[in-house]
C-alpha cells in the first residue's frame, strides 16, 4: 500500500512502513524455517493461524518476500509492503523484477502501481 498523502514527508509514517515490512519479513523467515518441520499443509496452515494469527495467504506472501528480499535492505527499506509482495510475485517476469530492483537501488521511488503496470 502506498503512503497516504497525509504521510508524505512525515518521518513517523516511514518508520511505520519499515516496521511493517520488517515484521512481515521476520515472520516469513521464521515460517520458512518452520515449514521444514511440518509435512502436512493442513497442519502448517493451522500452526500459522494458531501461532501467528495470520492467514495462509499472508504467510505465503511473507515467505515469498523473505525468500527473495530477506537480506536485501536496499530493496526492503525503499518499498512498501504491498510493493514488496508485488515485486516478489512469481508471476512477475524475472527481467522486469531485475529492472525494478535496479531502479529501487538507484533511488527511484517505485510504487505498487508502478510494479502492477509492468506485468
Amino acid at each position: 500500500m502506498d503512503q497516504p498523502k497525509c504521510c508524505v514527508n512525515k518521518p513517523h509514517c516511514a518508520i511505520t512502513r519499515l516496521a511493517e515490512a520488517e515484521r512481515n519479513i521476520v515472520i516469513g523467515i521464521d515460517l520458512l524455517a518452520m515449514r521444514r518441520i511440518y509435512t502436512s499443509d493442513g497442519d502448517f496452515d493451522q500452526m500459522i493461524e494458531r501461532c501467528f494469527g495470520i492467514t495462509a495467504a499472508h504467510a505465503a506472501a511473507c515467505m515469498q518476500v523473505a525468500k527473495l528480499y530477506g537480506d536485501r535492505r536496499a530493496i526492503t527499506n525503499n518499498l512498501t509492503w504491498d510493493a514488496l509482495v508485488e515485486l516478489s510475485a512469481p508471476s512477475l517476469p524475472a527481467p522486469v523484477r531485475r529492472d525494478i530492483e535496479q531502479r529501487v537501488i538507484a533511488g527511484e521511488r517505485i510504487t505498487v502501481v508502478d510494479i502492477k503496470q509492468r506485468r
